[in-house]
């Protein structure tokens, strides 16, 4: 369950990126590698310019936007992996290592 939140918030935030950035060419690139029994989660998505340290939602509704950051650094530190966010030359890139929930 864990996964498919981090998966899925992930995603949703990378769509949004795409559809927002104000470029021609637009792409969404994920990862999913399995090494040492770590699962690392690579997501990168075309993106206008984002202040990595002050991550807040930048949708328009309010409501129970900006949840998607939150429930995946929870997730992630329910499976007690790390994750970093990092943007350079409107790319957004969302690293994730966490223990192989699949082999367990």
């Amino acid at each position: 369950m864990e996964l498919c939140r981090i998966i899925g918030n992930a995603l949703d935030n990378a769509i949004d990126g795409c559809q927002r950035a104000d470029v021609p060419h637009k792409h969404i690139w994920i990862s999913l590698t399995e090494e040492r029994e770590k699962l690392f989660i690579v997501i990168t998505n075309t993106s206008d310019k984002v202040d990595i340290s002050a991550l807040t939602s930048t949708k328009k509704e309010q409501g129970l936007n900006g949840i998607g950051i939150k429930s995946i650094k929870s997730s992630v530190d329910r499976l007690g992996g790390l994750v970093s966010f990092d943007y350079e030359d409107g790319i957004f890139k969302l690293n994730i290592m966490v223990r192989n929930c699949l082999l367990i």
